[in-house]
């Protein structure tokens, strides 16, 4: 419930990156190595791990050292990539049978050849070909194609190197560091490309899409290019009222019988809807949340981004940071226990208390009942909004009602993505997709009631209605409820800052019944 007693056990951190909220977490223990024992001894320590391989995606028979198998570079690649393509196969599927009226219909763009909007595959891959580069085995370097020589007798492509004829590997670009970062790859000749291509269980491998160096856009992919022009597509107008800038947030993990296949089952709905959005010409940034209940009756909410507005979806690295047991329960409880640490620390330096990195994780509902989820992200998002300027968050969104939590929301180790459960499962995930995409789309669409007819026809035969029209004008009304909540004045000054600002709130008002109104003239 929104209340003072709920705001006064509300801990809220932001970063704008796992890179920052990682590199935060080892810069302070490098700067305070007699701490780190007492950060991790609550639940991570290495005997912890060492103990409990399973629980924390540890692995006892591996050549590499513990501190090697939770690093960076090891955490960044999804653990389990049949799953991930399991899912991805489940993500096809569900997309194929979506009904998803026209405002989210990419028949609907237009094409140009200009960088702006999301660039489209199946345009591209028309007049698609693969791009090449030249790597000097010896040396482990990709030379620069201006350097390149062709031998007189068998046109080998080589470069000289202090004065020394080095003979080079044609490959696609990318090739090499598909090689260097990514499992069980060996390069090859194929003879139909006439090129060296990475090779994995037998067939071309197009990456795991390892982050080199995000910056500069380098991952671990092959590289194709197209002589296709028109590649990107883009609505000319969204609309009036639309905001083109959407906030996803899902809450990363599960609770101690939950594994990373239940958790990527939870969180893919929120991957799907972020493909259908930037597809439909909507810019999303991703946010992973840690949001979880500890002994100390505190409510812990650290939301990082994972995607950037317009950045083409990378679902390994989604996965990797929001579903992997390894990252949750090693390097995120980790992260939590230091940067609690050291707000306590900024609150009195003289503090020994070492607050928890663990704790209940919260999903919005569980056993059926509403947790503290949602009420606690209304508050976080007045939080943000009423700190701009000193809260690092470079949020594009100007509308708090498009800052949305998604993912299921009643999660349990029968959720699972094979065996016999699969089918159920991918019928939740298809329900969740559509319970954001709705809401969503009654916020952004030039015409409400169309888009709500759509929805009605929609859902009116499904057999899980008794009353299709009075239920599904409860299931719409209770979505705009839920998501355009205020937050009332607490009674103190110090919990101001989770208020809804006076001048928001007939605002709010005002839009709920617009959009209750029409939702009710729609399905009289």
């Amino acid at each position: 419930m929104i209340n003072a007693t709920l705001a006064r056990k509300l801990e809220f951190y932001f970063y704008n990156s796992q890179r920052d909220l990682l590199k935060e977490v080892e810069d302070y223990w490098l700067n305070n190595p007699s701490e780190v024992d007492s950060i991790n001894r609550y639940s991570t320590s290495d005997n912890n791990i060492i103990n409990n391989p399973s629980f924390y995606g540890y692995d006892p028979n591996s050549t590499k050292s513990l501190q090697e198998q939770f690093s960076y570079d090891e955490i960044k690649i999804f653990s389990d990539l049949q799953l991930l393509q399991d899912a991805l196969d489940g993500f096809s599927d569900i997309k194929k049978k979506l009904d998803l009226g026209g405002d989210f219909d990419s028949a609907r763009m237009k094409f140009t050849s200009l960088p702006k909007g999301v660039f489209n595959f199946g345009v591209a891959s028309k007049g698609l070909f693969r791009k090449v580069e030249y790597f000097d085995e010896t040396n482990q370097v990709v030379v620069d194609s201006n350097l390149v020589l062709q031998s007189e007798i068998n046109n080998a492509p080589y470069y000289n190197l202090k004065g020394n004829r080095v003979y080079l590997r044609k490959q696609q670009k990318g090739t090499s560091l598909i090689e260097k970062y990514c499992k069980d790859v060996k390069v090859n000749y194929s003879d139909v490309n006439q090129l060296h291509l990475p090779f994995k269980d037998g067939k071309i491998y197009n990456g795991c899409g390892f982050e080199v160096d995000k910056e500069k856009g380098i991952y671990a992919k092959l590289k194709y290019a197209t002589t296709t022009k028109k590649v990107y597509m883009y609505r000319e107008k969204l609309g009036g009222g639309i905001s083109p800038f959407v906030d996803l947030y899902i809450v990363t993990g599960g609770l101690a019988g939950i594994n990373t296949e239940n958790m990527l089952a939870k969180n893919l709905p929120t991957f799907i809807v972020a493909d259908i959005l930037e597809k439909a010409g909507v810019k999303v940034r991703i946010y992973g949340v840690r949001g979880y209940d500890t002994t100390e009756d505190k409510l812990v909410f650290l939301p990082f981004a994972l995607k950037e507005y317009g950045e083409t979806l990378d679902f390994g690295n989604l996965a990797s940071f929001t579903s992997d047991v390894r990252f949750f329960r090693v390097n995120l409880w980790r992260s939590l226990a230091t940067v609690r640490r050291m707000a306590e620390k900024a609150n009195n330096p003289n503090s020994s208390r070492y607050p928890y990195g663990y704790g209940t994780t919260l999903y919005g509902f569980s056993e059926g009942k509403r947790d503290d989820l949602y009420d606690a992200f209304q508050m976080y998002k007045n939080w943000v909004f009423n700190q701009k300027g000193s809260v690092k968050n470079t949020t594009k969104i100007n509308d708090k009602g498009l800052m949305i939590l998604g993912g299921l929301r009643n999660l349990s180790d029968s959720d699972r993505l094979t065996g016999v459960n699969k089918a159920q499962t991918f019928q939740k995930i298809k329900e969740e997709v559509y319970r954001i995409l709705d809401y969503v789309g009654m916020l952004l669409t030039n015409n409400p009631s169309k888009f709500i007819q759509s929805i009605y026809l929609r859902e009116k035969d499904d057999p899980k209605y008794t009353n299709p029209k009075q239920e599904i004008k409860n299931y719409l009304s209770g979505l705009i409820r839920d998501n355009l909540q205020k937050v009332p004045n607490l009674g103190d000054p110090k919990l101001k800052v989770y208020e809804t600002p006076t001048d928001e709130v007939l605002r709010i008002e005002e839009r709920t019944d617009d959009l209750i109104k029409a939702i009710e003239k729609t399905l009289r």
